[in-house]
């Protein structure tokens, strides 16, 4: 299992067991409130035009587009931009919404940046319509609960494999595959 996949299936399980001990999960009415005041809040990434072109340039573009929504995402617990970027059947994508979604609403990340290092096509098979080998690392993060308690994820290399399907005239994440 990778490690920004152990990260969210913890999330999750804390997520879970938070339920079952009578946590609220109910929003905070400040979203912003408790975040380090040293760590100004991320500005909403923009898709870069090219990222919308049904081509190999456009789909390169569009998983470095991905991974800058995912660390937004991760960052301010806003997973409305992540969510549309994924096809209905990226069962990956949708524990990663849920597990940055839950993280919002019981403290706030710290760190934590994806970095693509490499992006290089393999063939997609009957998965996709385009498919790219991606490595890259992650930073070292901390989920800072609202209680204060810390619960911290090493960082280090991820190698996964990601297929995208084109449709609606845009790119959508169909399929990740961690590669252990």
């Amino acid at each position: 299992m990778s490690r920004a996949r152990a990260a969210s299936a913890a999330i999750l399980s804390m997520v879970l067991a938070c339920v079952a001990g009578g946590c609220t999960l109910e929003p905070r009415p400040d979203p912003g409130a408790g975040k380090d005041a040293d760590s100004p809040a991320p500005a909403q990434p923009t898709m870069p035009a090219v990222a919308r072109d049904h081509t190999d340039a456009g789909a390169v573009a569009f998983v470095r587009y991905f991974y800058e929504v995912q660390n937004y995402a991760m960052a301010t617990g806003d997973v409305d931009q992540l969510e549309a970027l994924a096809s209905e059947a990226c069962r990956e994508c949708r524990e990663d919404v849920a597990s940055f979604a839950a993280g919002d609403q019981l403290g706030h990340w710290v760190g934590g940046n994806r970095t693509v290092d490499r992006t290089d096509e393999v063939p997609p098979g009957d998965i996709g319509h385009w498919a790219a080998h991606v490595t890259g690392s992650d930073a070292p993060a901390t989920l800072v609960l609202d209680d204060g308690q810390r619960k911290a994820y090493d960082g280090g290399p991820f190698e996964l494999d990601l297929y995208l399907v084109w449709k609606a005239g845009g790119w959508a994440v169909h399929w990740m595959i961690p590669r252990s």
